[in-house]
């Protein structure tokens, strides 16, 4: 699907096959992962995906790992952390 550049998930399982992004959506250049139910993910398998931009909708139920390998502008959390007021 070379033609797709922007693609929304609506997930309320663990086990959807982030590894398969890639080489389904080449060209993709927009992730959105809408969190229906809480979730744990890894987005190793997307950083083949350079100039991807990943939005994670109701990011407070959603557990993310393998995020080293990715730069902080490539990630939007909504609703955004906030700071704690101390």
């Amino acid at each position: 699907m070379a033609t797709v550049n922007r693609l929304g998930l609506s997930v309320s399982r663990s086990d959807i096959r982030l590894d398969l992004i890639p080489d389904r959506f080449p060209n993709l250049e927009q992730l959105r992962i809408n969190a229906l139910a809480n979730v744990a993910y890894d987005l190793a398998p997307l950083q083949s995906l350079m100039n991807v931009e990943i939005r994670h909708y109701n990011a407070d139920r959603i557990s993310l790992t393998g995020l080293e390998g990715f730069a902080p502008e490539r990630f939007t959390l909504f609703p955004r952390p906030r700071p704690i007021q101390t």
